[in-house]
């Protein structure tokens, strides 16, 4: 006779231990990842640089823009009472630094605070002795805090009780705060940030151990199996379970309904294997991880000089077939990828005309060929221009364009092209685009401008996509700070990110408000797209994001969202890679049929004193 409710109190409870481990696995992958990424490294200081100075650290050793280093003072001897021996020192911090370019072999770092004259051959030790607090916005963070001071022993850390009593109502920058880390801790995972509140490291729910646990035994439901999209040549896209159910607002039974095949919907999709894990990842420390950490199912292109602000895929010449335009800030090349060769077609020089600031494809005058539409500037002054392939090579049919180019999708039409004047009043710093958004037709080799397009004032031509939620217009943009937003169609804000997105390093120069006081730099937010199943693309750079001159971003992905009433969430992303993400587009581009992510990858900023432009790759996730 079989004792059915002794079975039934083994199966919960061997589930329920699977859970334990699951979090205690996941909790000691985590501590070693904060003890690798934000642990203590000895560096030198080696030289004075101008106002900064050099380090002998670099990548290699962890290295990241934004990292703080301090060097301390020896203090007064700590005698032990009994023994008399001397166990230690009260040291000071006398200064902290703050990374701001790595390079190969040593970093730069600035001063951002000091007691005294620096020195060379004085130890800096990164994220040592600086005060830490850990703000708590999803009220049980109590023993992420706990791993953290675990891991982090070196930090001055604030109690959980006084930190969680004075941290502000959304996570801030708070006035007056000394220099140090700030760990903010929410529904989207934890992020880390100086006292400037600009990001350091982010580590998302599932690497804290708070995912979902592996798949229960048959017949109890503990925690539902991560839903992991398959992408099985590269892309490693993963979704969290927490978010698998159907986006709200569409008619879709589940998120991957209705998608293309590429990515899991519209077919038969792999079923987990005997431990709950799907064809093409394994499961280590607790989480679910993807098998491709090698360049399998990714194409590289050459090698390219110059530094990238646009890709597109489209029929350049009517023969039927793809081909790929790379713009550079100096110049646009036309490519075809076949059977994984690439082919150069044109290279186009811009010379005189000004510095690219965008490229965009469209086959605006119907002849069954795509225009290439180039942003450019030259002192102070848009000259945006139009290039067509002719006779096999690229030739500027519209030149000295007055005003910004920009391709963008508005939902039923499609893509259009729009476009927006430069302000000529250097006086109002905080808008550089004038007038209104408009829709731009072309006839025989002038473009005109048309009708006017009907977006929130605050926004401009670049960096925001159109989107529905329940029938309603909305829109997502890319504010001037790099924060994620949602508006309603009269401008109002419904929604504002805590963290980064965007970033770009595509710029052009305009005169500060006093003659004669220099430049300043105005950067245009990268692109938005429209992604499946309702979602929204948006490229995500991480690292120094100065905003008020130069920027060097280190490391990239590209992410999609969607929205669910309250904020846009993440639905999947790319493999995060080194280097600066330019451009990206889902197109067919290597005339395979079949749709990738293609990315224009900067891997290299230059010379040591960024003599040289950098180079460049194409890069095409094949998505299977």
């Amino acid at each position: 006779m079989k004792h059915h409710g002794f079975d039934w109190m083994k199966t919960v409870v061997m589930a329920l231990g699977a859970t334990v481990l699951f979090t205690l696995s996941a909790f000691a992958a985590f501590q070693e990842d904060v003890a690798r990424d934000l642990g203590v490294k000895m560096a030198t200081l080696v030289a004075p640089a101008g106002s900064e100075w050099l380090i002998d650290l670099d990548a290699a050793a962890g290295i990241q823009a934004g990292d703080l280093f301090t060097v301390m003072t020896k203090g007064a001897p700590v005698v032990h009472p009994v023994s008399k021996k001397v166990i230690g020192t009260l040291d000071e911090t006398r200064a902290v630094l703050r990374v701001t370019k790595v390079k190969s072999g040593y970093s730069y770092v600035a001063v951002v605070s000091s007691k005294g004259e620096l020195r060379p051959g004085e130890e800096a030790r990164r994220f040592a002795g600086l005060p830490a607090v850990f703000w708590d916005y999803a009220g049980d963070g109590g023993g992420v805090f706990a791993q953290l001071q675990g891991a982090l022993p070196e930090l001055h850390w604030q109690s959980y009780a006084a930190a969680q009593a004075s941290k502000p109502d959304q996570p801030r920058p708070v006035p007056g705060m000394e220099p140090g880390l700030i760990f903010v801790f929410n529904a989207q995972g934890l992020g880390i940030k100086d006292q400037a509140f600009s990001p350091l490291r982010f580590y998302r729910p599932e690497q804290l151990g708070r995912g979902p646990a592996p798949a229960a035994p048959s017949g109890v439901s503990v925690a539902a199996v991560p839903v992991v999209v398959p992408a099985p040549s590269g892309a490693s896209i993963v979704a969290p379970a927490s978010q698998a159910a159907a986006v709200p607002g569409s008619s879709s039974p589940g998120m991957f309904s209705g998608l293309p095949k590429i990515f899991g919907g519209g077919g038969s999709s792999p079923q987990p294997g005997p431990e709950g894990v799907l064809p093409g990842y394994s499961q280590r420390g607790g989480l679910i991880v993807s098998q491709m950490d090698s360049k399998e199912g990714v194409w590289y292109g050459p090698r390219m000089d110059g530094q990238p602000i646009g890709v597109d895929v489209a029929d350049l010449d009517g023969d039927g077939k793809q081909e790929v335009a790379l713009g550079f800030k100096d110049r646009v090349v036309v490519a075809r990828v076949l059977a994984g060769q690439f082919e150069m077609l044109a290279d186009y020089p811009v010379g005189q005309s000004g510095s690219a600031l965008t490229l965009d494809a469209l086959d605006l005058n119907g002849d069954g060929r795509a225009e290439l539409y180039l942003s450019l500037v030259l002192t102070n002054s848009v000259r945006s221009q139009v290039l067509e392939m002719r006779n096999g090579q690229l030739e500027a049919v519209v030149k000295m364009v007055p005003f910004f180019l920009r391709k963008v999708h508005l939902g039923n039409e499609g893509a259009v092209l729009l476009g927006q004047e430069l302000n000529p009043e250097i006086i109002n710093q905080s808008q550089d685009f004038a007038g209104p958004i408009f829709r731009v037709t072309r006839n025989g080799d002038q473009l005109q401008r048309g009708a006017t397009v009907d977006v929130p004032s605050v926004v401009t031509l670049f960096g925001f996509q159109p989107f529905a939620y329940d029938g309603r217009p909305l829109l997502a943009r890319l504010s001037v700070n790099d924060k994620l937003q949602v508006l309603e169609s009269s401008g109002t804000t419904l929604w504002e990110s805590s963290d980064y997105f965007g970033g770009s390093e595509s710029s052009f120069e305009r005169p500060e408000r006093d003659q004669g006081a220099g430049t300043r730099y105005v950067f245009l937010p990268p692109r938005l797209e429209p992604g499946p199943g309702g979602t929204v693309l948006v490229p995500v750079n991480e690292g120094n994001r100065n905003f008020t001159s130069l920027r060097n971003f280190s490391n990239s992905h590209l992410k999609a969202v969607a929205y669910d009433g309250y904020s846009l969430v993440e639905r999947w992303r790319t493999k995060p890679q080194g280097g600066y993400l330019g451009d990206f587009r889902m197109a067919d581009a290597d005339n395979d049929g079949a749709t990738e992510i293609v990315m224009l990858v900067r891997f290299s900023q230059g010379g040591f004193l960024k003599t040289g432009s950098g180079n460049s790759a194409l890069l095409i996730y094949e998505m299977q």
